[in-house]
Parts: structure tokens; sequence; C-alpha cells
């Protein structure tokens, strides 16, 4: 097989599981980019030399679209693991008190409460900053064998263990639907079921990003070594029971 038949297969296999994954993998530095060149080509390769391929290959070229894919995603690579971002409760709450502080101050000075006014502004702006110097998010770990919750506040920073691979059930993707005055959307979540039927966020819900969702799904269960419950755009997840009775089904 020539070189010329074999960038070809490369591109063609990237281009399956992402079109931009082509770009991607060009950015690659060249050490890298040529490891996973031979990963992949040893497993097509055989392809043509045998009749099945071994375990060990699938699960190496596997593994390596795995961590494409969330490089594609822009998930970035930690000492500890993969970072994947998500919205906590107190981020959330110091944004909307920032914001909704400014609006309220603003309404306030012109309403001629002028010493409230400023109280109010300070507060949001005191939200505001807060909010920027917080930095919650969990890391996808396979050194530490689990789903990490990174805390960070005000420059103090913690780590703690969220769920282990061991108790990871499968992974997927969560659907629901939202009614606006402008129409109505589906937004999507990627989520990790525990075998105690317990559904971890792995990001937060993002309108119209079915495809994204899904990607990040597959990237997970490779990594977390768990089975994909296949992803059904416009349907909602629904778990049920626990343990050997856990039950994962999209319903509608």
């Amino acid at each position: 097989m020539s070189h010329y038949d074999d960038q070809d297969l490369l591109q063609e296999i990237l281009s399956r599981i992402s079109a931009k994954h082509i770009d991607q993998f060009a950015s690659l530095p060249i050490e890298d980019r040529e490891k996973l060149e031979r990963q992949i080509l040893s497993l097509i390769h055989s392809e043509f030399t045998n009749s099945q391929t071994t375990p060990e290959m699938m699960a190496s070229a596997n593994l390596a679209s795995a961590k494409l894919s969330l490089s594609n995603l822009g998930h970035e690579l930690e000492k500890d693991g993969w970072k994947l971002d998500i919205t906590s409760t107190r981020e959330a709450f110091f944004g909307g008190l920032g914001c909704f502080g400014l609006i309220l101050g603003v309404f306030l000075f012109f309403s001629g409460s002028g010493a409230f006014a400023l109280i109010t502004i300070i507060t949001a702006i005191g939200a505001a900053v807060v909010r920027n110097r917080t930095d919650d998010h969990l890391i996808l770990s396979p050194k530490e064998k689990a789903i990490l919750y990174h805390k960070k506040l005000l420059g103090i920073g913690s780590i703690e263990s969220l769920v282990n691979f061991r108790e990871i059930n499968s992974i997927a993707v969560d659907g629901q639907p939202v009614a606006t005055k402008e129409g109505n959307y589906w937004q999507y979540r990627t989520v990790a079921i525990s075998q105690a039927g317990k559904v971890f966020a792995l990001c937060d819900y993002e309108k119209d990003a079915f495809d994204n969702k899904a990607e990040l799904g597959f990237a997970a269960a490779v990594i977390v070594g768990v089975p994909l419950l296949p992803p059904e755009p416009e349907k909602r997840l629904l778990v049920e029971g626990s343990g050997s009775r856990i039950m994962t089904i999209y319903v509608s």
C-alpha cells in the first residue's frame, strides 16, 4: 500500500469521526501525529491481512479517536485528565447576582434612589468579580479512574472525587424540550449514569447541540470504559432502578 493510499485512508477515517477532525489532526505536534497515524494505520492494515481485529488494536484506535474528539471539542488536557466545563450552583448564583444587581441599580438610579443604587451597583460589581475568580469544573481522569470535581474560589482550590469509573453504568445524551415566545427547540447535555441510577451531568445543556454532545458521549464512554447509550435526537433520557435492574431508555 502506497504512502498516498495511507494518507487517503487517514483522511477518510478522520472525516467519518467528524469533518473538523482533519484540521485538528493536522495541528497536532509532529511526534503525536505520527504516533496516532501508526496506531490508525496498523488497525487498517490488519484488516487486509487478518479476518479479525484484535481487541487491543480496536481499543487503541478507539482511545485515540476519543482523545482527538475531546481536543476537537475544546476540552483542555490538565495534569489529572480532561477538563469538562460545567456551570456550578455558585457560579450561576454570582453570575445572576451581578447581572440582576446591575439592572436593579440602574433602575434605582433613574428612580431617584441614588444611595440605594450605588450600594446595589457596588454589590453587583463585587459579585461579578467573585464570579470571574470562581472556576468550578469536572475532570475526566484516566489516572485516578474517576470523574473529579475541581472547585476554585478567589484563588483557593480543591479537588474531590465525584464518582469512580467502576461505579458508572453507562454514558448517554439527555435531551430537554424548551418552549419560548420565539419558538420551540431542544437542548442537550452529556451525562454519566451510575450503577445506583444517579445521573451526573458532564456538561451544561446547550441549544441544538445534539452532535456535539453525542461526540462528547462517545469520548467519555471510551475513556471510562462503559457503553454509550446510542444517542437519539429530540428524546429525553429516562433512568429507572439500580444495579442489575437499572433501565436507561430514551422517551419522546
